[in-house]
């Protein structure tokens, strides 16, 4: 089932956004059945990381191709550039992505209201946009841990917050870090999705 988490800071910005959506293992490269492309995956760790607040300069210009490439390594064919099958699937996947952040960004705002009318941490099903339904959690220092998913399985989601509100805290306690930067930590990666794995 897929799901997308991210957590947002105090100022709206990206801190951590993870997709966990579960893939068939890829096959290792020159395996890959005749007639099948190979499987195009979205990048992660820091180059997967947009540079700016939810990353819609990123996603203006890759839709525009105005800025040039926003991301290294990738390049925006042209209407007149026949695209092939591999490409289609990356730009599909980038698109998918910028429309999963776009959904979480979009709501912030129902979640802001929310926070002021009811004393609940956990917000289940805060809003629905397309397939898309998006839970939240308010942590106290006014950050935000966004859920985004397609059915509802409200138990598994509560406890897989409540373990990133744990890895939270402990990632919190760094005194090298502040409460705005992002968390690169493959660590707190690896715990995230050790804890979709058993909840979600």
């Amino acid at each position: 089932m897929p799901y997308y988490f991210c957590i947002v800071g105090t100022r709206d910005n990206l801190l951590y956004e993870v997709d966990l959506t579960m893939r068939p293992p890829a096959a290792p490269a020159g395996s890959s059945t005749p007639g099948s492309a190979p499987a195009a995956e979205m990048p992660s760790g820091d180059s997967a990381r947009p540079s700016s607040i939810f990353g819609f300069s990123n996603a203006l210009g890759a839709l525009t191709g105005s800025f040039g490439n926003t991301r290294p390594g990738t390049h925006m064919p042209t209407f007149d550039t026949p695209m092939d099958e591999a490409s289609a699937a990356t730009s599909a996947q980038v698109g998918d992505h910028y429309m999963l952040q776009m959904i979480a960004h979009g709501s912030l705002d129902i979640l802001e209201d929310k926070q002021f009318l009811d004393n609940a941490v956990y917000l289940k099903q805060l809003d629905k946009i397309s397939d898309w339904n998006v839970s939240a959690f308010l942590v106290p220092g006014n950050a935000k841990f966004i859920v985004l998913h397609e059915h509802m399985h409200e138990d598994g989601i509560r406890n897989f917050l409540m373990d990133v509100w744990e890895l939270w805290v402990k990632a919190s306690m760094n005194p090298f870090r502040q409460p705005n930067d992002p968390i690169t930590s493959p660590s707190f990666d690896q715990k995230i999705r050790a804890s979709a794995r058993k909840h979600l």
